[in-house]
């Protein structure tokens, strides 16, 4: 993930951006439909106004499947 550079607008485990939702739990409730469309269509996903980039050229169909179990895996993070 940090070759996509997702940590510029998303945050992770607390750490990274602020300007879009954070990754841990982004996945919850989401079909791998909802998720794929996020990644490579994220204009029709979003709405033209989103700041979210199309990842339909960064990423192979064949690394798709990995993104998405990867952002699966991220659970929501308890505050303490």
């Amino acid at each position: 993930m940090a070759k996509l550079n997702c940590a510029m607008c998303h945050a992770l485990d607390g750490k990274g951006g602020k300007s879009a939702k954070p990754l841990n739990g982004i996945a919850e409730g989401k079909t791998d439909e909802q998720l794929m469309s996020a990644m490579m269509n994220p204009k029709k996903a979003f709405g033209e106004k989103t700041m979210m980039p199309c990842f339909k050229s960064k990423i192979t169909d064949e690394q798709v499947p990995a993104v998405m179990a990867y952002l699966k895996s991220l659970k929501k993070q308890e505050c303490k």
